[in-house]
């Protein structure tokens, strides 16, 4: 055999080991990641049979909506918060937050309220404590019997859902309850921001500034030519649906130094990659208070987005109150504050803090002021009555002193359900809305 020859043998030789060895390591890292999968899978399997998650006991996926509540849940959640240290969470047969069966059919002589909203409605309180059910005992209370039909509060409210949630719950099931009013809760302090999620039902920009509902489960797709993005998106898909060990290293790494880069790959949420963001998300526990700071945030950083948000809020109400009237109901919308908005000195070293770390000034704590002054006139366009009990709650902060909402929660508490409920009540009642209805 020639040199040449031999070089190429050897050549061959070194070729035929390196790919052996290739060989082997990749078979021997797919069956260590295999092991790793099959034993997550299992021992989450185990932890799962024998406490399970909450969030799971409370709620089920929707191919519509997202998520909604499971029917018949009864469970005691730990509170400090509330003056028992617990809530006892229930939902009735058709999954609505209320004790006592509900059906689609009204009773006879009965006008049907239908209450819409978020985690404030659906509520960080015991049942009988909830807006809904104090609105249905204010019309008890200081109705005389006889002279008006009987209410009835349907509490069809959920968290974790945004105005577009609320508008296609309507559409899915709300319509066949045949309401005369509803009650859509907006809160300002995130109402906003969750129109621009789209990891639930959202809405996409169309031509001649319209917007379409967009296909939900999401469905990744590639973008313009020239961009590889929409390959990146794809396999983060296939993997978050797929492993569940590429679903904590994610959510691991998310909370690391990398996030930014991450977010940059489109492989992490923007808004929870930067640094700023995380050390906020460590300060604010429970995460009432983040709602409205990180909309603040939001407003500040990327005031293009939010200005998105609100034109699409603005076509959800246009929505929201055909909906309501093919029904031949009324609508009506309450403008729910926000702490900040309500008790500014409760709990201002933490807010101090976390402001700080948001890089937000006072102007940007003033925000919430700023979506209830653009939700009214575009909800009152839609022909929705508007509801906005912010000098109510701070005069009873001013003359009582006693909180509406939890201090570290930032949620509403009994005592704030229960004033919201009768400002309701009272504006039903001064303005005729029931006997209109009535008749």
């Amino acid at each position: 055999m020639g040199r040449g020859g031999r070089v190429r043998a050897e050549r061959a030789s070194r070729f035929s080991a390196l790919s052996g060895n290739l060989v082997v390591l990749i078979f021997t890292c797919a069956f260590g990641l295999t092991f790793v999968e099959v034993g997550l899978r299992v021992w989450m399997g185990i932890r799962s049979q024998a406490e399970p998650p909450l969030w799971e006991t409370l709620m089920r996926p929707s191919p519509s909506l997202g998520v909604e509540h499971n029917p018949d849940v009864n469970v005691s959640i730990s509170f400090p918060e509330h003056e028992q240290k617990r809530v006892c969470f229930r939902t009735n047969n058709q999954g609505l937050r209320q004790d006592g069966d509900s059906y689609y059919e009204k009773p006879e002589g009965c006008l049907r309220l239908l209450v819409l909203g978020d985690s404030h409605m659906d509520g960080v309180v015991n049942n009988e404590e909830l807006f809904a059910a104090r609105l249905e005992e204010f019309f008890r209370s200081n109705i005389e019997h006889g002279t008006r039909p009987r209410v009835q509060v349907l509490n069809a409210a959920v968290a974790t859902y945004g105005p577009l949630q609320q508008l296609l719950w309507l559409r899915q099931y709300g319509i066949l309850y045949r309401p005369d009013i509803v009650i859509v809760v907006f809160y300002v302090g995130n109402d906003i921001v969750n129109l621009l999620s789209e990891t639930v039902p959202h809405l996409e920009e169309a031509a001649g500034n319209e917007f379409v509902l967009a296909d939900y489960p999401i469905q990744p797709s590639l973008p313009p030519t020239g961009n590889d993005r929409g390959m990146v998106l794809a396999a983060k898909f296939f993997l978050e649906r797929h492993l569940v060990s590429y679903r904590l290293m994610r959510d691991w790494v998310k909370r690391s130094p990398l996030g930014p880069v991450l977010a940059t790959l489109g492989l992490a949420d923007p808004e929870k990659a930067t640094v700023n963001a995380r050390q906020a998300a460590e300060a604010i526990s429970p995460e009432g208070m983040g709602q409205s700071l990180t909309q603040a945030h939001l407003a500040r950083t990327r005031p293009d987005e939010i200005a998105a948000a609100f034109r699409k809020c603005d076509r959800v109400l246009d929505w929201l109150g055909d909906e309501v009237g093919t029904v031949g109901a009324e609508c009506l919308l309450v403008l729910l504050p926000t702490k900040q908005q309500v008790e500014p000195d409760d709990d201002q070293e933490r807010t101090a803090r976390v402001a700080h770390i948001l890089s937000l000034e006072r102007p940007d704590l003033r925000f919430d002021d700023v979506v209830s002054s653009q939700i009214r006139p575009m909800a009152e366009r839609a022909g929705i009555s508007v509801i906005d009990p912010l000098p109510e709650f701070r005069d009873h902060r001013a003359t009582s002193g006693g909180r509406l909402y939890y201090k570290t929660d930032w949620h509403l508490n009994s005592a704030g359900h229960r004033l919201l409920g009768e400002i309701v009540g009272r504006y039903l009642v001064e303005f005729d809305l029931l006997a209109a209805r009535r008749s």
